[in-house]
């Protein structure tokens, strides 16, 4: 776990840089978006241009694997340390978890892949 950990933080830096601290830093472009009083910053321009590159949307289809396995003991160990620990509801808390730690990173890994393969 602390590889992935380690793994997941380096990829939580470079999303934020690559996104979150464009739009903080006012380097995108705005644009005016029908029933909004303001302009607001154009997010799809970068996603655009950084799910472009082969490389980012392995790294990112990549590191959404690792936080699968990662909320995959997360998730139960999270209702463990709470005290949350039953003959009866562990299988289902590890059910649920299981679940939850697959359809989340796919969901999350499919938007790279639609943005590369729709160019």
């Amino acid at each position: 776990m602390m590889h992935f950990g380690a793994i997941i933080f380096v990829f939580i830096l470079i999303h934020l840089y690559q996104f979150w601290l464009q739009m903080k830093m006012g380097t995108l472009e705005m644009v005016t978006v029908a029933g909004m009083d303001h302009p607001i910053a154009d997010l799809y321009k970068p996603c655009y241009e950084v799910f472009g590159n082969i490389g980012f949307v392995l790294f990112y289809v990549i590191s959404m694997a690792i936080l699968a396995f990662h909320l995959a003991h997360g998730f139960s160990s999270a209702f463990q340390s709470l005290g949350i620990n039953h003959k009866k509801y562990t299988p289902l808390i590890k059910f649920i978890g299981l679940i939850y730690s697959i359809l989340i990173p796919i969901g999350f890994a499919l938007i790279p892949i639609w943005m590369f393969l729709n160019r």
